[in-house]
């Protein structure tokens, strides 16, 4: 969890390079499976916090950037109907 919500996971070359590796072959049909089943695994309660936190920080970061698209759009409304006047 720690590398994919870090920076560094889409900075830093080494990760690059893995994740164009796994699209080569991906693009050659080769498909992917996990091996380890992790359905009966147990998340402590730190983990499961986390990743909460995580997917909260990202919804907000969300309706902030619609929030903002809108007061754009309004604002150019009101702009468009004031030059009609």
């Amino acid at each position: 969890m720690e590398i994919i919500c870090s920076n560094d996971y889409f900075v830093d070359e080494k990760w690059k390079s893995i994740r164009l590796n796994l699209t080569k072959w991906k693009d050659f049909g080769y498909i992917f499976r996990q091996e380890k089943s992790l359905e009966n695994r147990c998340y402590s309660m730190d983990e499961i916090l986390f990743v909460n936190r995580m997917l909260n920080y990202h919804s907000e970061m969300l309706l902030f950037d619609s929030g903002i698209r809108e007061s754009v759009m309004k604002q150019n409304f009101e702009q468009a109907s004031c030059m009609g006047v």
